[in-house]
């Protein structure tokens, strides 16, 4: 529903593999933060990771 009300192309950051699921679910480009709670292998799938949310601006 969210992603049907926003026409802009729009992406998944998150810290979880349940945020790199939804975003590959909902066929939205995934970024994993590498910092965070995730655990060792959790953000495998992510289409790319960052280290320090400033780390985002150069992927936008």
């Amino acid at each position: 529903m969210i992603k049907g009300a926003y026409p802009h192309n729009m992406l998944m950051v998150g810290d979880r593999f349940q945020d790199i699921e939804a975003g590959k679910k909902n066929n939205i480009l995934t970024i994993g933060c590498n910092y965070g709670y995730h655990r060792l292998g959790e953000l495998d799938g992510a289409d790319y990771r960052i280290n320090n949310i400033k780390d985002l601006m150069t992927l936008l």
